[in-house]
């Protein structure tokens, strides 16, 4: 398993819950997130996110409070989705984009897309709610009517995973592996406390999901671990 391809493609085969978070009526399983990771692909796509492509994600609710800062994984499953959507067609992707984006297509909750300038031909989509601007993408009703089918790109296991580091899918995936393999993440609930940069989407979203565990956001969700800020796995 060294690109998100064969990562996404594995965990829809398997049973379970592959996302929970407390304020969430319905956790996502495992088919149902590695399907929905597909149709978010198939969209970004349709916005000329190729291999090679820079894909900006912002993490944070749907609807953010005054007091919530971007990178914290919040109940939505969204920003998730949008990541692994881009990794799954060779994009790599940036998760603490600046005030002003250079990329393919930038993802954030519309309550925060006015914070960043965007380069021409960069595509805007919100997550959360519904944008009031025309030329913003609402991402969730684009997703929901999307194709649920494997996006046909073959990802080269050398394909730049993370915009800011240039660490490859095949090295994200291989810590994936070792840190489910090392902390038993097999079954087990994780929760994602810290801040969501390359090491804790390998440590916190990437390991579960290999392993058959549950990603649990929220910074309130109840975790048999907890992936802290810079991928510190503890009990939970």
């Amino acid at each position: 398993m060294d690109t998100v391809a064969a990562l996404l493609a594995a965990v829809r085969e398997w049973e379970g819950v592959a996302f929970d978070a407390p304020d969430r009526t319905t956790a996502y399983s495992s088919h149902e997130l590695a399907t929905t990771a597909w149709k978010a692909a198939n969209l970004l796509s349709h916005f000329g996110v190729r291999p090679g492509a820079r894909v900006a994600v912002v993490v944070g609710p749907g609807d953010p409070g005054p007091d919530d800062e971007p990178g914290f994984l919040a109940a939505t499953p969204q920003p998730l989705l949008a990541a692994l959507g881009a990794l799954r067609l060779g994009a790599s992707v940036d998760l603490a984009p600046g005030a002003t984006v250079d990329a393919t297509a930038l993802v954030a909750p519309a309550a925060w897309l006015d914070r960043h300038d965007v380069a021409p031909g960069c595509t805007r989509l919100a997550y959360g709610a519904q944008p009031s601007d025309p030329a913003v993408e609402h991402f969730e009703r684009q997703v929901w009517s999307e194709n649920p089918v494997e996006p046909p790109e073959t990802v080269d296991p050398d394909a730049v995973a993370l915009a800011d580091r240039g660490t490859t899918q095949s090295a994200l995936l291989d810590e994936a592996v070792s840190v489910a393999t090392e902390y038993g993440m097999a079954d087990r609930r994780v929760a994602v406390r810290g801040r969501l940069d390359g090491t804790v989407l390998a440590r916190g979203v990437l390991a579960p999901l290999s392993a058959g565990g549950t990603i649990v956001g929220g910074q309130d969700g109840a975790g048999d671990l907890l992936v802290g800020e810079g991928g510190d796995v503890t009990a939970g």
